[in-house]
Parts: structure tokens; sequence; C-alpha cells
């Protein structure tokens, strides 16, 4: 093989080489998406989990047929539904200044979403619907609907902002059900469970 050759070979492998590097950092390095996605603070049940700017603990999860809930105007009012109403309980602390919980959702083991129900109730325990002051606990509830076979392995999500927030904590707390313990629960679930009386002690 001449010299011209060899120095052609080595050129094209070279290029070969190059253009590999290329793609690889390509598929490798993170898009704008990745770069700037909620980094997520991760806790169970009976934790204390703290994001940048609030904390939130999670008691105890209730699950229920119906609900009782208060109105604006008017007598109470009985929500059915086709699957399961899920109240968790528990605790929020804004850790800096006054803010809303604008986020909760749950989402399935299969990675569908479910977000809060608060807009056709008015429990004043809504964590959703009050200002949280910096340094003060205050305890609520949460309230979805979920199809029964879904929730299982479920996880709470919760942010300051929207889902889709950027550049911000966002917390996920398992709620520790298994198939079994939904199965336990849906025997035992409750009809008419009132709202403004739901508040954990």
């Amino acid at each position: 093989m001449t010299r011209i050759w060899r120095r052609r070979l080595a050129d094209a492998v070279l290029i070969v080489l190059s253009a590999a590097a290329l793609l690889a950092m390509h598929r490798t390095t993170p898009g704008f998406d990745e770069k700037t996605a909620a980094f997520p603070v991760k806790g169970s049940l009976g934790e204390t989990v703290n994001g940048r700017s609030f904390s939130l603990r999670l008691d105890r999860v209730d699950l229920a047929t119906s609900l009782t809930a208060p109105v604006l105007l008017g007598p109470p009012k009985t929500y059915t539904t086709s699957g399961v109403w899920v109240i968790v309980h528990g605790a929020i602390t804004s850790n800096v200044q006054p803010m809303l919980l604008r986020y909760a959702g749950l989402r399935t083991r299969d990675g569908l979403i479910y977000t809060a129900v608060d807009d056709r109730f008015h429990s004043r325990w809504l964590l959703t619907q009050d200002e949280n002051y910096a340094g003060i606990s205050r305890r609520g509830i949460l309230v979805f609907e979920v199809p029964p076979d879904r929730l299982a392995g479920a996880v709470l999500l919760a942010g300051e902002r929207s889902f889709r927030v950027r550049l911000d904590s966002r917390l996920e707390i398992a709620l520790g059900l298994d198939e079994s313990a939904v199965r336990a629960r849906m025997a035992s679930a409750q009809a008419g469970y009132r709202l403004d009386g739901a508040l954990p002690q």
C-alpha cells in the first residue's frame, strides 16, 4: 500500500471516528427539557419531605365510594364516582414566604396522573385552597378520583407551581399501597365520607 493510500485510509478512519463521537455526544447530551426539568424530592407516607419552598408530610390515606362536601351556596352535596375517592391527610409548611400549593396529582405505576379535585368542593381543609405561611404547619386534605385498579403503587406529586414546573423541586411521596392493601381498603371504603369533618386529629 502506497503512502498516499495509507494517508487516505487514515483520514477516512478519522472521519468515521469523529462522526461516531459527534453522534454519541448528540445522543447523550441532555436537551432543554431535561436541563430545566423539575428535580424530584422523594419520600414515603409518614415522612416530612422538604422541597425548596415548602415541606409536606402525608399521614394517612382514606378511601370512599361517595363524598359529602360543602358547596359555596346551599346544603352539602353528595358526590358519587365510578372509581374511588382517595382522601390524603397531611400537613404543609411554607419554608420561606407565603405560598400556595398550586399543584397536586397522583401518579400511577403506568405513568398516568390524576390531578387533585379541588374545583367542586369548598372545604376549608383542602390544602390547595388556602395560603400557607412560613414556619406555620397547616393540616388538611387532598382529594383525588381514581380507578381502583390504578391505585396500587400510586405516588403523590406536589409542587408550588404547575406540573410542568422548571428548575424547581417537585415532591414525590409514595402512598405505600400495594395490591393487597388496596383490596383491603376497598372492602371497607366508606360511603358518605364527610369532607367538612375530615381534618385529621
